[in-house]
């Protein structure tokens, strides 16, 4: 019986060590989108492409935000108001209410 500890105590191991911690997509997305780095869920603009051309951000521009938040809610600096989804992966969907 001693013989068989150490290839149980092995066994253990292996299957305790297993991750399969797969997260979908769509929702580590939406987790990002609400809790960025910067500051909870609030967004920035910090550059404008045209094309292929930079463009100079405005004063209006460079001070622009976004905000979204848990519940589906976003609002920004100009006073729109709405709801977003994340359909599938590589999809943001917003809706204006106002």
């Amino acid at each position: 019986m001693k013989q068989f500890y150490p290839l149980l105590l092995l066994m253990l191991l292996v299957v305790s060590c297993s991750k399969n911690d797969s997260v979908d997509p769509i929702t580590e997305r939406s987790s990002f989108l609400v809790s960025n780095s910067s500051s909870v869920g609030k967004w920035k603009l910090t550059a404008l492409k045209v094309g292929t051309s930079n463009q100079a951000l405005t004063a209006s521009q460079s001070v622009y935000t976004k905000r979204y938040t848990p519940d589906n809610k976003f609002s920004d600096t100009d006073g729109l108001v709405g709801t977003w989804s994340i359909p599938t992966a590589d999809q943001l969907v917003e809706v204006f209410t106002n």
